[in-house]
Formats: structure tokens, C-alpha cells, sequence
């Protein structure tokens, strides 16, 4: 295996205690995280009908005994019912009609059985696979109910109903289902063919990827890198590539071979890469980078013109104690919010004392920055602009947190920790500032 550069101690990845800034909502439970399950005993179960049996056996002894015990799981809560009637609704009721239907009755107990909760609703696309069978249902159905006019008007009432149906179908999928992500909704919004901001900057970076190379990107550029022969999404296990593609600043789709990693997480993954590549291509948050041969040194900043050494070399203590500073004050205001729930009376004092460190941390890395960006050009530039906004508020969310818990302002504590979970999370503005030194503190780097 290759051997890695030595790296200055700032590239280190964050505290593990990050991953637990979620629960910081006011009561805690507000955001708590849904983690993935295991058959091995680690939590992944594939039997998800606890109210009916922990196992099979149980299970069919249980309806045995209490015959309309799957009958009170199938229709309870309110949303497995609503979702039925978009199921059926839009064939008008039709799939009655037939004995087809039967064959749904299994895929829909398997859903509405279930205790996991996203098989309940119509977010998900666990209704593909029951539609088929309802359409061929209605379809069934209708020509049952069309008989019953006789050879005169069969024909009419067949065509009345599948244009009825067709008419329920839009008016439903349209203007009824509540999520804002029907696909057919978007088809005809006009913001869907309108293509973004970053769309020239990540054309051009894709152009400067070579057809005949192995590339590793997020998840929603593979399809545009598909007729290359090696193409692997950026994951915790993706094999070394000859380039690497990737954005530093806005999250674009899930970054995420399994749809559950934080942004966050995702340049944790790209973090513990970008020191085996050299820089060819950025523009506007957008970068390619290529491998370097095995053997050779940490190579140079490529197209990136990088810090002056005497202030990447400053720059480097100060943000390893701001990340400190940053994690130690998570563990803080987790404290002082299970003070506060248990109703203690020091817990406003706690939120009055916690982060006094971040504050004079970021004061210091504030500064330096500052002072280091008028050094800098392109895109080391932009970095080093959006490292600082990033840190700026990143201390605002933690000072907010502070002023609200201290105060007892329940709801505004909620929604400052709401927040925080997003720029965080969701934004990884902590993260920019590593980010930022990775890529232009000065290359090849010393030794220690």
C-alpha cells in the first residue's frame, strides 16, 4: 500500500462526538437519527412485524388467538389508510370489481403490517411494485362493471371509465398527494428545465476528466461519467481511481452510496484522499484532481496557487484548536441541555459558561484568515473566503445556542439547534476551513 505524506495535524479527522450534535434539539428526541440495522445483531431486522409477533411463529399463533389483531395493525395509523385510498382512488374503486385484486392483498400486508414506517406512506417507491397489479385489476374491473349495460353500451361504458380513471389519476397525483417531490409535479414546473448555477463549472470540470481514466465522483454525476469503463461513487470502501471529481461547497444530491450519509461524513470520505491527488481543474467549488505515482512526494498544489507557508504554518494550530474548541462545546451544551430538561437550576449558568473557549479560538483563526486572504488568488482565494464564512457561522450557531438555553427559550433553543444540526450536517461549514489547508497549505509538505 502506498505510503502517506506526513500531514499537518489539523487534517486529522473531527471528533466522533460530531456525529452526535443531532441531539441537541430541545427535547432531544427532536432529531433523533435513524440508523440502519443488521441480521448479524447489529440493528438491521428483516421480520419489521413486532405488533403482530416478534417472529413468525409467534405471529401466527397471535392472529390464531386474536383473529382481528392484523386487521387493527393494517389500518392504524391514519396514514396506511390514506395511502390506500391513493392506491385505489385513482382506478375509481374499480380493482374491487375483479378477483385480480387478491394478488395486492399480500404485497399490501407485507407494507401496512410492517412497524417500519416508510412502507406507510407515498414518499417512497414501495408502491411500485402493488400499482401493476391494481391497474390490471381496474382494468378488469371495468370491463366486469361494463357488461352489466349490456352489448349497447359496453363499449361506451368501458371508454367513459378509462378516461375517468385517467382524469382521477392526474387530479390525484397533482393537486392531492401532500409531498412536494411527485415526479409528475416537477415534470411540469418550469424550474426543472432551468439548469443551475454550478451546471457550466461542473460541465467543464467533467471535460477535464479523460475518457479512457477511472474516475471517482458523487452519486449524481456517475450517469454522466457512465461510458468510461471504471466509475466508482465516492463511498467509505470506493477503490483508488486515476481522478477524482468532486464539489467542496454546496451538497448536490445524496453524496452517498447508501442515501444516509451527512455531507459531513461524505468529505470525511474525501478528506482521507485528497493528499494521494494533485489538483487539475477547479472553478467555482467544482475540482478534479489525479493520482499521484506511487513512491513520489506529496507533488504540489497543481492549478491551485497555495498559501504562503509562513501563514498556512499559523493557520495549522489555530484550526486544530478550533475544531478542539468546536467539539469540546458540543459536549458542553449537551450537558447543560440535560440540565435543562431535568429542570436543574444551574443549567442556565452552564449555557452562560459553555463555548467561552470557541469564542477566543475563533477569534484567533478569524483573524489569521483575514489576514492570510489578501495573499491569496482563484481558488484558494474563494476557499479561504468560504472557510471563514463557514467558521463565522459556525460560532454564531453556537453563540445563539448559548444566549437561548441561558435564557430558557425552549422553541428558539429549538430551532437555534435545528440549525446548528444543518449547517453542520447538512452544510459541513466546520469542515471548510480543513478543507481550505488540505488543498493550499503549500506543497510538498515538511515532515512532523
Amino acid at each position: 500500500m502506498e505510503s502517506q505524506p506526513s500531514r499537518p495535524s489539523c487534517f486529522a479527522r473531527p471528533n466522533a462526538s460530531w456525529s452526535n450534535f443531532e441531539s441537541f434539539s430541545y427535547p432531544a428526541a427532536i432529531l433523533g437519527s435513524s440508523r440502519a440495522c443488521r441480521a448479524d445483531g447489529r440493528p438491521f431486522a428483516y421480520w419489521t412485524y413486532s405488533e403482530i409477533g416478534d417472529d413468525l411463529g409467534a405471529a401466527v399463533l397471535n392472529t390464531l388467538q386474536r383473529p382481528w389483531l392484523p386487521f387493527e395493525v393494517m389500518f392504524s395509523p391514519r396514514e396506511k389508510v390514506e395511502t390506500m385510498l391513493y392506491l385505489l382512488v385513482p382506478f375509481l374503486g374499480l380493482a374491487l370489481c375483479s378477483r385480480v385484486a387478491l394478488i395486492a392483498v399480500p404485497l399490501l400486508a407485507e407494507r401496512f403490517l410492517s412497524t417500519n414506517t416508510a412502507f406507510w406512506g407515498t414518499s417512497f417507491h414501495y408502491s411500485m411494485a402493488i400499482a401493476p397489479v391494481l391497474a390490471m385489476a381496474a382494468a378488469a374491473g371495468l370491463a366486469n362493471v361494463a357488461r352489466l349495460g349490456g352489448l349497447r353500451f359496453e363499449r361506451r361504458i368501458a371508454t367513459a371509465g378509462a378516461a375517468a380513471m385517467l382524469a382521477a389519476g392526474l387530479a390525484i397525483t397533482m393537486f392531492a398527494i401532500p409531498s412536494v417531490e411527485v415526479p409528475l409535479r416537477q415534470v411540469v414546473a418550469p424550474a426543472l428545465y432551468d439548469a443551475p448555477p454550478y451546471a457550466d463549472a461542473v460541465n467543464r470540470a467533467l471535460d477535464h476528466v479523460p475518457r479512457d481514466a477511472s474516475v471517482a465522483a458523487p452519486d449524481f454525476l456517475t450517469p454522466h461519467l457512465a461510458a468510461r469503463d471504471r466509475v466508482y461513487e465516492i463511498g467509505p470502501e470506493t477503490p483508488p481511481s486515476e481522478f477524482l471529481i468532486t464539489g467542496l461547497i454546496r451538497r448536490v444530491g445524496s453524496n452517498s452510496t447508501d442515501g444516509r450519509a451527512t455531507y459531513r461524513e461524505y468529505h470525511q470520505r474525501v478528506a482521507d484522499r485528497l493528499l494521494a491527488y494533485q489538483p487539475t481543474f477547479y472553478e467555482d467549488g467544482w475540482i478534479v484532481l489525479r493520482r499521484r505515482p506511487a513512491g513520489t512526494d506529496s507533488g504540489t498544489n497543481g492549478v491551485l496557487q497555495p498559501l504562503p507557508r509562513d501563514s498556512a504554518e499559523r493557520l495549522v494550530p489555530l484550526n486544530q484548536t478550533w475544531q478542539r474548541t468546536v467539539d469540546q462545546t458540543v459536549g458542553q451544551l449537551l450537558r447543560c441541555t440535560g440540565l435543562q430538561q431535568v429542570r436543574d437550576s444551574t443549567a442556565r449558568a452552564c449555557f452562560s459558561s459553555a463555548g467561552l473557549a470557541l469564542s477566543k479560538a475563533h477569534a484567533s483563526l478569524d483573524r489569521e484568515l483575514s489576514a492570510a486572504l489578501p495573499r491569496l488568488t482563484d481558488g484558494c482565494l474563494q476557499l479561504g473566503t468560504l472557510a471563514r464564512a463557514g467558521a463565522r457561522r459556525t460560532a454564531a450557531d453556537f453563540q445563539m445556542l448559548r444566549d437561548t438555553g441561558a435564557a430558557g427559550a425552549a422553541i428558539a433553543y429549538r430551532r437555534a439547534a435545528e440549525a446548528a444540526v444543518a449547517d453542520i450536517n447538512d452544510r459541513d461549514l466546520p469542515g471548510r476551513t480543513n478543507r481550505f489547508l488540505l488543498l493550499c497549505y503549500p506543497r510538498p509538505l515538511r515532515s512532523g
